[in-house]
């Protein structure tokens, strides 16, 4: 009873032109305003904060895609997550927003703000 009173709470908070969103809709919520790094099948690997997520319309903010990285720690995306990124990484400038407008997702890593102070501060990669 409690779990079917909530959902439809949720449902009456979650509205988009007045209209409820279907359940299956939002994805990814609990990332909402988050730090996070993402591998996205089309759209490599982008550090984030995640402003918005619907399935098939996603808004980034501060985001930076990492386009070669290398970790103090360990090797895999999971490490730069939890630590930080060397100095041999390759990542872009800032961009205030981007929206994505597919979903194929293969990995969301949430970091600590040890790793979101590192890659912030990272310069951008400018290929001679």
């Amino acid at each position: 009873m409690e779990k079917e009173l909530l959902l439809k709470l949720v449902e009456l908070l979650i509205k988009e032109d007045g209209n409820s969103l279907p359940k299956d809709k939002v994805q990814w919520d609990e990332f909402i305003w988050e730090y996070i790094i993402l591998r996205w099948y089309d759209s490599w690997v982008h550090f984030w904060r995640l402003e918005k997520a619907e399935k098939w319309n996603y808004v980034l903010t501060n985001t930076r895609r990492l386009w070669y990285w290398k970790c103090k720690k360990g090797i895999w995306l999971s490490s730069v997550a939890k630590y930080w990124l060397s100095d041999e990484s390759q990542i872009t400038c800032a961009l205030n927003k981007i929206k994505i407008t597919e979903d194929r997702i293969s990995e969301i890593i949430p970091c600590t703000p040890e790793a979101i102070t590192n890659i912030q501060e990272q310069k951008e990669f400018i290929p001679d």
